[in-house]
């Protein structure tokens, strides 16, 4: 087993408060709107694992419960990571200068892939602000990023990671780009030093499918730039923890399913 005891403790705890506040939220929720939420675009193991598949299907509901599981994916990733890690901080800010050509040359990187530019290598990307901040002389900027889960081995190697949807807008992808290169222009540092990544908590097209989120694709660098479900989680605890982290979502689905079913009159 990949995640010890006190670590499944700690999980189940969390996900037990915020599915009860979650439960007591939605109580007089009328039951409307019924939709598949469960396409081959919409594969959603978490939520699968804790609600019954009619309270899926009403759309509102839904919506309510993907917003607040979304925030519990920053906590747990915490929980999970602190066994591995030397130092894992949510909330973590990276604040310094770097020169205003860097900063400018940013921006336009990000402009160029705002106006349909592939691209093509996000390591590359790293490296050609790096070797502008070790070239490079003139006025400096400062620049402040305050990344979702902040992560430090004991060689020292840090991670940051932005957790969002699994499938952001083209703005969010745009962000994510311009607050990642700005770390690495702040702290003088390419990968495996300092790694920056999207996290996302699952893949929506299904584990071991293809991810094909079209902004996503089109402006991101989906085989560096980001972690994807089982990949994001195995990279958090080791491997086989995003399987176990199911088993533990499946646990307190079982554990509230006659609550849920009561209350909600499903």
């Amino acid at each position: 087993m990949t995640l010890d005891k006190s670590v499944k403790d700690r999980l189940v705890a969390d996900i037990c408060e915020w599915m009860d506040e979650f439960i007591k939220k939605q109580m007089t929720v009328a039951l409307s709107d019924v939709h598949d939420a469960q396409s081959d675009a919409n594969a959603k193991p978490f939520h699968k694992e804790l609600l019954p598949r009619s309270f899926l299907r009403t759309s509102s509901i839904e919506r309510s419960f993907s917003t607040m599981l979304g925030k519990s994916y920053e906590r747990h990733s915490g929980i999970i990571a602190e066994s591995r890690f030397a130092e894992v901080h949510l909330q973590h800010k990276t604040e310094g200068t770097l020169l205003e050509a860097v900063d400018t040359e940013i921006s336009d990187e990000v402009g160029r892939i705002n106006k349909g530019k592939i691209f093509d290598n996000y390591h590359v990307a790293i490296e050609k602000i790096l070797e502008m901040e070790r070239q490079g002389s003139g006025n400096q900027v400062t620049r402040a990023v305050t990344s979702d889960v902040y992560l430090k081995d004991r060689a020292g190697n840090e991670t940051f990671f932005e957790i969002k949807t699994p499938k952001p807008n083209k703005e969010q992808c745009l962000n994510i780009t311009r607050k990642h290169l700005w770390i690495h222009a702040i702290l003088k540092k390419p990968p495996p030093k300092v790694t920056t990544y999207y996290g996302m908590g699952y893949n929506p097209y299904g584990e071991g499918n293809e991810y094909k989120h079209s902004f996503s694709i089109s402006h991101l660098d989906i085989g560096r730039q980001t972690l994807i479900g089982k990949a994001f989680w195995d990279f958090l605890g080791g491997d086989g923890t995003y399987e176990e982290l199911l088993e533990i979502y499946h646990g307190v689905g079982r554990s509230k399913a006659k609550e849920i079913q009561e209350m909600l009159s499903i």
